[in-house]
């Protein structure tokens, strides 16, 4: 309040002819200073929902990922995209899992952005499940896509990981078929069981058919056989 007043031309706070000032200073101040406030907090509202509204959902899920990463030490750290993002576990063995996932990403996504997120939590084992964005056309040749499996697992060390194999696609859903290229994936499946005997790493096999709701986000059925494959694998 003082420090307003000290700003103020020295006619604003002149004393009125026969009265007193103190109504001046201490009522319509402080009112200022409330619509201020009250001014300021609609605004930041107004802003943060503008922001949300066009940030992406994966940028901002990324940007979540980023930062929770600082404060968690959980043993299991999920790395992967949209299914692996809805399916994974809360714990996994027992141990609590961090989900790193951020749905759209392909293996040059989590190339990127997984490994600050385990340098920084330290786990002891590493769930990787991506590749199904990695399908979509246009795409990269699968021993690309093999080369740059291989180099995020080489940033994962020491940790140990778990390969999830790509969820075959719903053969019921024809707009799903011909965004995602079917014999790409398989063979992208067989170099994951290549890079699983190469590596050590465990290796959770993909069903014949997967339990989806929109021919490839599982349904919640699908999200619990997605779970089941991936406990009986890394706690047995």
């Amino acid at each position: 309040m003082r420090l307003l007043l000290t700003m103020l031309p020295p006619s604003a706070g002149a004393m009125p002819p026969g009265g007193r000032t103190d109504r001046h200073h201490t009522v319509r101040p402080p009112a200022l200073v409330q619509a201020g406030i009250i001014g300021g907090v609609l605004f930041a509202v107004i802003l943060a929902v503008i922001l949300v509204e066009r940030i992406p959902r994966a940028t901002a899920i990324r940007a979540e990922v980023a930062i929770e990463s600082h404060f968690s030490d959980a043993p299991v750290v999920l790395l992967g995209d949209s299914i692996a993002y809805g399916a994974g576990p809360a714990s996994l063995c027992g141990q609590p899992v961090f989900n790193a996932a951020v749905p759209r990403s392909t293996v040059r996504d989590v190339l990127s952005d997984g490994p600050p997120v385990v340098a920084r939590i330290q786990p002891k084992a590493v769930v990787v499940a991506i590749g199904v964005n990695d399908a979509v056309l246009p795409k990269e040749s699968v021993d690309t896509w093999k080369q740059r499996y291989l180099a995020l697992l080489a940033k994962l060390a020491p940790a140990h990981p778990i390969l999830v194999e790509i969820n075959p696609i719903d053969e019921t859903y024809p707009n799903r078929n011909r965004l995602y290229d079917r014999a790409y994936m398989a063979r992208q499946n067989v170099a994951l069981r290549e890079i699983a005997t190469q590596t050590g790493a465990q290796l959770v096999p993909a069903p014949t058919h997967a339990l989806t709701f929109d021919g490839l986000h599982p349904s919640p059925a699908g999200a619990a056989l997605w779970r089941d494959r991936l406990s009986r694998v890394a706690c047995h």
